[in-house]
């Protein structure tokens, strides 16, 4: 048996009606990440949450980023904002990217009932290249910096006490917006 070399990646593919065991009775909340092919967006609902947060159509993003710590908050057109605290030290394989110009990250958003760990929707888009070329500048800036998992923690609950609403975060701190048409 041959063995993987330290470069290779396990492949998963996901589709809808697919169940993800990890996710069955966690609390509604979403989670980001990002990896060489890309950004995953994985919005965990509760069933009677299911009806409020509908794939297709309009986005919108926004970044800030609060010491080492993204928030990366993001609403289709008829929701409220939601945020993922985000930092690339989390991430198993990360890669720093600089996009040319017309080129975006591609970003897979998949959401997910809670109950049964079933995927609902899937869709893929590509974030715009100003707003991904800032994303990847960000997390080069926070990988110059040790990590420090109490920090990190320390940052998420600071913001999240200062701003109760992800439309208060939104709405109170410098950032970047990124809305598809």
């Amino acid at each position: 048996m041959e063995s993987k070399s330290s470069q290779e990646t396990e492949l998963f593919i996901l589709g809808k009606g697919q169940a993800i065991a990890e996710f069955i009775g966690k609390s509604p909340t979403m989670k980001f990440d990002i990896d060489e092919q890309g950004a995953v967006l994985k919005i965990i609902l509760s069933e009677d949450m299911l009806d409020k947060i509908k794939l297709g159509g309009h986005y919108d993003f926004y970044m800030t980023r609060v010491n080492d710590t993204v928030f990366i908050c993001f609403k289709t057109e008829n929701s409220v904002w939601s945020s993922a605290p985000y930092t690339p030290h989390l991430s198993k394989n990360f890669e720093i990217i600089k996009y040319e110009e017309g080129e975006g990250m591609p970003l897979t958003i998949i959401e997910v009932c809670n109950k049964d760990g079933v995927i609902i929707n899937m869709e893929l888009l590509g974030l715009g290249n100003v707003f991904s070329n800032e994303l990847m500048l960000q997390c080069s800036q926070i990988l110059n910096h040790q990590w420090n998992p109490d920090y990190h923690n320390s940052t998420i609950n600071a913001v999240y006490d200062r701003f109760p609403t992800d439309d208060e975060l939104v709405e109170n701190t410098d950032g970047i917006c990124y809305s598809t048409d």
